[in-house]
């Protein structure tokens, strides 16, 4: 899915990562602790406007936002989040506004224990186009792995890929149908507060998780 190269500076590390071939499929639902831009530039190659939708409180069975998306994307977010707790939350909240069988994509960065990560990230995006931005997180309790990520994702998604390759994680799953037990989700839930045509994106409530959407069917192309 990637290329991704890691060049190391006197001050801060840098990595460069090809999404050039990057397709999502359907409408998305772009989720990210900051507004790095690079999922809305993927997007709006096919798309005139872009639909930004401020996300809070509950989403449940009655929602016009449940099960309305194809794809999900978590772009470098579910590492910051403090404990696998507060990631499986997240998870089920996504696989609440997928449809059956619809994707989730997750980039981030694998962290240990006390370890700082403050990293300059190059993007090249389609038709060359070069997009930066800079992946921090100081917390020194926080901890997040490949083998991390694929345990919290299995009970609501079937893993369909997996790379690790200089510190970057890709994972590409697919929503798994009816779950056994949703016990985790009425704890934590969230609704459609508004929705309008805009680059902007709003703070959500998941621990500062800004959460942003577009809606193929509602624009003209």
């Amino acid at each position: 899915m990637n290329n991704i190269q890691k060049m190391e500076g006197d001050k801060m590390r840098a990595t460069k990562i090809d999404m050039r071939n990057v397709n999502f499929k359907g409408n998305v639902l772009d989720i990210g602790s900051e507004n790095y831009g690079v999922i809305y530039n993927l997007i709006k190659e096919d798309e005139c406007e872009i639909s930004v939708d401020y996300l809070i409180n509950d989403i449940s069975k009655e929602s016009e936002h449940y099960m309305m998306y194809e794809t999900a994307v978590i772009f470098f977010s579910l590492s910051k989040l403090w404990n696998n707790f507060e990631r499986k939350k997240l998870l089920f909240e996504t696989w609440q506004t997928l449809k059956k069988g619809g994707e989730l994509h997750i980039w981030d960065y694998e962290k240990n224990t006390k370890e700082i990560i403050n990293e300059n990230i190059t993007v090249t995006l389609k038709n060359d186009k070069i997009k930066k931005f800079n992946y921090s997180n100081k917390n020194p309790f926080c901890e997040f792995s490949l083998e991390t990520s694929k345990k919290i994702l299995e009970k609501y998604y079937e893993i369909e890929e997996t790379s690790l390759c200089s510190g970057i994680i890709y994972l590409k799953a697919k929503r798994k149908g009816i779950l056994k037990d949703e016990s985790i989700a009425n704890s934590h839930k969230f609704k459609i507060h508004s929705q309008q045509p805009s680059i902007e994106v709003f703070k959500g409530i998941y621990q500062g998780i800004k959460l942003s959407g577009r809606n193929k069917g509602i624009f003209n192309k």
